[in-house]
């Protein structure tokens, strides 16, 4: 699926290249596999790939050495839990918003 600003890609090495916001999402069960891991897994060295000033925003819940490598989240890559909080007052306000509520 391409659309603007966003494409969607297996392709570690040659997507990263290109990309300023990496996102991931937890794993399956069925893809809690080595193989899967090594493969798809976003490592510090994988995020020097990135464009400079690159950011790591795993979706909670993510867990360390699954989709992420322990190594990056404790990076300046990763947007750090405080994005993550904020961000449900941002959702808050869209609704609000849409909603014709005004505070």
């Amino acid at each position: 699926m391409n659309e603007p600003n966003y494409i969607f890609s297996t392709n570690l090495e040659q997507i990263l290249k290109l990309s300023d916001i990496i996102l991931t999402d937890s794993l399956p069960e069925e893809l809690r596999t080595n193989e899967y891991i090594n493969q798809y897994q976003i490592t510090l060295e994988r995020m020097h790939l990135a464009k400079n000033e690159a950011l790591l925003n795993p979706c909670p819940p993510f867990f360390r050495n699954e989709e992420v490598s322990e190594e990056v989240i404790s990076s300046p890559y990763f947007v750090g839990h405080a994005f993550k909080r904020n961000l449900l007052y941002v959702q808050q306000a869209i609704l609000l918003n849409c909603l014709g509520i005004e505070l």
